[in-house]
């Protein structure tokens, strides 16, 4: 499955073939991608999380570099 897959031309990171790899082996796929794709929803989280934590600082340096600049 996992050659089928890499042939198709879908995008798969070296950890979701990983993945598919070691959940067909062990004949415990559909637990596998689930766990799988449990990681990669934290992963999201936490980088959602951190873009919007920097946002606001990011404003706030844009509008002092404005001020700054119509001071000068």
């Amino acid at each position: 499955m996992v050659a089928a897959l890499s042939q198709s031309k879908l995008i798969l990171t070296s950890a979701m073939k990983q993945t598919l790899w070691t959940g067909e082996k062990s004949g415990r796929l559909a637990p596998t991608l689930k766990y799988h794709l449990e990681l990669e929803e934290k992963h999201l989280e936490v980088a959602t999380a951190t873009f919007y934590e920097w946002l606001p600082r990011f404003y706030y340096v844009m509008a002092v570099g404005v001020v700054l600049h119509f001071m000068v």
